[in-house]
């Protein structure tokens, strides 16, 4: 097969998922064409998809010597440092996307991995940048609510979660999250209806029952706090 041929290939099997299947095309293409910065780039992508991230840094650092200023490269190779646990070598890598390219999900990448490093002002701009790019993004708002609570801005971060839910109410980590801003803020009756609905959305997940548990005991409703906690086992 030809260069062309081994590409349409390897992206018809991506599309159905067939990675591993993928993966053979794509390196097939590239022993026609070693200097293809796209199919490094798509290799990358589908080892990453088999949840092999340091053979697609590999793949990625690889298709940036064919092009340092390719945004999408760098974007992706920053996805695969986050899998391996270096948010600093992410945040790198997503800097120099939005340095030759910026986008959404690259300044949203680049927030998450400044939570990790606990850079929460940082984290915060870099999720409004995001939201200049979709300001209908419920995650971003999500997020950023965190670094706006981690930071003991309990207030600000309760709105943030509010319009999360705005755009999105069926997500229970929002509801959770809004539920400890308000607990932080002594709102307790209300923090309650929140775990409440948190664990409505996702009755198995064990954290909101825990929370509601807390929340209750601290109320002195301890026959209340006891069946929150029963249910979070």
């Amino acid at each position: 097969m030809s260069f062309s041929d081994c590409m349409d290939l390897g992206h018809s099997l991506r599309e159905q998922s067939l990675f591993e299947d993928a993966e053979q095309a794509f390196r097939e293409a590239i022993e026609h064409q070693p200097e293809s910065l796209d199919a490094w780039f798509y290799l990358g992508n589908v080892l990453r998809y088999q949840d092999r991230p340091c053979e697609a840094r590999s793949a990625y650092r690889k298709a940036l010597e064919r092009d340092r200023f390719d945004p999408p490269t760098w974007h992706n190779l920053g996805i695969s440092l986050a899998d391996l646990g270096d948010w600093a070598g992410s945040a790198r890598a997503d800097r120099k996307s939005i340095q030759y390219g910026p986008s959404e999900e690259a300044w949203y990448c680049l927030g998450l991995s400044l939570i990790k490093l606990e850079k929460y002002s940082g984290a915060e701009a870099a999720f409004r940048e995001a939201l200049e790019h979709n300001y209908n993004s419920p995650l971003a708002w999500l997020f950023m609510g965190d670094t706006l609570r981690y930071r003991g801005l309990h207030a600000r971060a309760e709105n943030e979660y509010l319009k999360s839910l705005d755009l999105d109410s069926s997500n229970p980590d929002a509801w959770n999250k809004l539920g400890i801003s308000l607990e932080l803020q002594g709102r307790h009756p209300e923090a309650i209806e929140a775990y409440f609905e948190a664990a409505a959305r996702d009755p198995e997940w064990c954290l909101p029952w825990n929370n509601l548990g807390m929340s209750r005991e601290r109320e002195r409703l301890y026959p209340e706090a006891r069946c929150a906690y029963q249910q979070s086992i």
